[in-house]
């Protein structure tokens, strides 16, 4: 390469170095920076480098020059910084829409963002081989092909699938093709949706963008624009079940806590067992919700503690133990385990006592041993734990600190309260047997 064609693209060369070679914690020296360009056929001088730094100063990289130990020059700030490129390079791991293969070329782009060093903390990160992802290697176009029909203004038409047990996608309705206008790409259930105008039948649909297969942009307009400008995409996806089309409706389910989870992929509002569904639910969701309510209804013995559960509310602290000790004693149930919050209580200030039992319940054609939890506690405990509720759900687990202090202040003083009144209530006692005995002695 002439020498004079080296000297200008010097300058460039030093660029790429700066970005791939150096960070805060690996600084390089002039003498460092001249033997790099020196090993890519580059001749430099001391002078020449400080003045090309200089440059790349002006021209808006954020070079610093670092006095102590290791000493010299490093660009200081990015584009992007680690943690940003952390939470990029999760979310590519996490989304299923992305095939395997594809992944790893967008977490190598990432990777290129960074200094070699850096790129080797995002690599550590490790990578979710295991996760059940798509296989569709045409998702990635299919979006690109539909974000130009979106700024085109363009409808599209595709044929539609669905997955076989041989992991291969076979097109609906003998290969028909679906022509709609489309007006959203929204993420979902980690997954990718396309929200249409299906100008035939007068409404929008919903089609999952790796089950879409040969997209075509089409010459006609997108219809429907009317029907969108009032139109909410994300108060659609918040109120659809799976991103299932039907009509809205509402259904109700009761089941154990666990299965609503799993259902509802979260916690249902307030802690109940009873999941109510005021949704758009089609008849393919509403399967999807019996199956796993009957699926899990076999393992829900196995693995929920709260199938059933018995609260007893006494009046004193001693009651507690003394009817603990008598569940203990009972032929037909079997103690599994015991946590004493009295002695020990949550941080929250919560004080009750717990045990959990296995229950014979009696079938047709065999005996289940089902577990049931026992929560024992005075009223003044009671009358706490409710009101610990309320404030846990009226703010979702975030109440404010003030709140929580007073709360625990509030559990201390009920603490002293149930001491006091048991105190009281042994004098009663005493004060009693003590009168009998001076009336049985006259």
């Amino acid at each position: 390469m002439p020498r004079v064609f080296n000297q200008k693209i010097k300058i460039l060369y030093l660029m790429r170095i700066f970005l791939e070679q150096t960070d805060e914690e690996h600084p390089m020296s002039v003498k460092e920076l001249i033997s790099y360009l020196n090993s890519l056929g580059i001749s430099a001088e001391r002078k020449t480098v400080y003045d090309d730094i200089e440059t790349l100063r002006n021209f808006g990289m954020d070079i610093l020059n670092r006095r102590e130990h290791p000493a010299g020059f490093y660009l200081a700030s990015r584009e992007f910084e680690l943690p940003e490129l952390r939470l990029l390079v999760d979310a590519v791991q996490s989304s299923r829409c992305i095939t395997n293969g594809k992944s790893r070329q967008l977490i190598r782009k990432l990777e290129s963002l960074a200094s070699v060093y850096e790129s080797r903390q995002l690599r550590r990160q490790g990578f979710a081989e295991n996760r059940i992802r798509t296989i569709n290697e045409n998702v990635y176009y299919s979006i690109d092909m539909i974000q130009r029909a979106l700024t085109e203004d363009r409808q599209i038409s595709f044929q539609y699938c669905e997955w076989t047990v041989e992991k291969k996608l076979r097109p609906e309705n003998e290969g028909e093709r679906y022509s709609v206008s489309p007006w959203g790409l929204v993420w979902q259930n980690e997954e990718y949706y396309l929200i249409t105008y299906d100008e035939k039948c007068g409404r929008v649909k919903q089609y999952q963008v790796d089950k879409l297969q040969q997209i075509r942009i089409e010459k006609e307009v997108r219809r429907g624009r009317e029907f969108f400008e009032n139109y909410d995409i994300g108060e659609l996806t918040s109120r659809t079940f799976g991103m299932f089309g039907g009509l809205a409706d509402r259904v109700a389910f009761a089941t154990g806590f666990s299965i609503v989870y799993s259902i509802w992929k979260g916690p249902p509002s307030a802690g109940t067992s009873r999941l109510s569904l005021a949704n758009t639910i089609s008849g393919c969701a509403f399967g999807k919700v019996c199956f796993t309510l009957k699926e899990g209804a076999g393992w829900m013995v196995n693995y929920v503690n709260d199938i059933a559960g018995i609260r007893i509310v006494c009046s004193f602290t001693s009651d507690i133990y003394k009817l603990a000790e008598m569940i203990g004693k009972q032929n037909d149930l079997t103690v599994i385990s015991i946590k004493d919050y009295i002695k020990n209580p949550k941080e929250s200030g919560y004080k009750s006592y717990h045990m959990l039992v296995t229950v014979p319940i009696f079938l047709s054609d065999r005996v289940i041993d089902t577990k049931v939890e026992i929560q024992i506690r005075t009223m003044a405990m009671d009358f706490w734990a409710s009101l610990e509720h309320k404030i846990y759900y009226k703010f979702e687990g975030n109440a404010p600190g003030y709140i929580s202090r007073d709360l625990r202040e509030c559990s201390d003083i009920v603490s002293m309260l149930d001491a006091k009144m048991l105190q009281l209530n042994e004098a009663i006692i005493q004060a009693k047997e003590a009168q009998e005995e001076q009336t049985g002695a006259v």
